[in-house]
């Protein structure tokens, strides 16, 4: 029996440990990665649509709206769960699972989930116009916040890296924070009698702006992951055996027929409104 070579060990290991720092997330990317994938998801299927229709116009928002609804959606919930696991294990245990490809395919197969749903709400903006012209309303509206998002993120980023690098972060941000709070104070209770209402309605709006554009930001966060994960993979690219190849195919079969399962769920409700407006 050989004894492995010190210095060839300890090269193999400074190579791990490198490979570890190049895909492992600090903890930001890691809280992006479990709110967008994860945690923003579990939202929307809780609440699901919080319209229901009240007859049968025939419009697509009508039956976009029913299939965001629990009962018609509720087949979609094991992929749902798949994806999501996937996320979390390539986003705390990167090293260990990337090199799996039934947990790659968990988030790549994600984009496409997140891709449908990003549609479906779209869909849902088209009552009174035509599906066209509400989905690309919809989509211009949440490009356009996220886009509006991601450049106040990265401008705070940079500043706050700035004052960190005077060494007097604690002095300067803590001080900023009183006077703003101060402020926000001082115009809910001026405006509204209640110093909290400002603060209420900031985090009202910033909930109501995540669940609005949590399709694209979730589509976003696992398309980057996606991209992450089959660089960091060791594979070549667009290359898979015929068991991975199988293993595809199947799941994509059943997510078509969960689809067709929720479809006529819908189907189903939307026979059960009235087929005339009321009032």
């Amino acid at each position: 029996m050989t004894t492995p070579d010190p210095a060839l060990q300890a090269s193999a290991d400074a190579v791990n440990a490198v490979a570890r720092l190049r895909f492992g997330w600090l903890w930001p990317a890691k809280t992006g990665f479990v709110f967008a994938g994860v945690v923003l998801p579990i939202c929307c299927f809780a609440l699901g649509f919080p319209e229901s229709p009240t007859w049968q116009s025939g419009s697509v928002s009508v039956y976009a709206q029913l299939l965001l609804r629990h009962k018609s959606s509720s087949p979609l919930y094991p992929f749902l769960i798949y994806h999501m696991v996937c996320m979390l294990l390539l986003t705390f245990r990167p090293e260990r699972y990337v090199k799996k490809f039934v947990v790659r395919f968990g988030v790549y197969s994600g984009v496409l989930t997140a891709l449908v749903y990003w549609v479906l709400l779209g869909l849902t903006f088209a009552e009174g116009l035509s599906a066209a012209a509400g989905l690309g309303f919809y989509m211009a509206v949440t490009f356009a916040s996220t886009a509006v998002l991601l450049s106040v993120g990265v401008l705070m980023v940079a500043i706050l890296r700035k004052i960190h690098e005077t060494g007097l972060f604690a002095q300067i941000v803590g001080p900023l924070l009183a006077i703003g709070f101060l402020l926000l104070s001082v115009v809910g209770m001026g405006l509204f009698g209640n110093p909290l209402i400002v603060f209420i309605m900031i985090v009202g709006l910033a909930g109501s702006c995540s669940l609005i554009c949590a399709p694209l930001w979730t589509m976003m966060c696992y398309g980057f992951m996606s991209i992450h994960a089959l660089r960091h993979s060791g594979v070549e690219r667009f290359r898979f055996s015929l068991a991975q190849l199988m293993g595809g195919l199947t799941w994509f079969a059943a997510y078509m027929a969960a689809w067709r399962v929720a479809v006529d769920w819908m189907l189903e409700e939307y026979a059960k409104l009235p087929t005339e407006m009321y009032g």
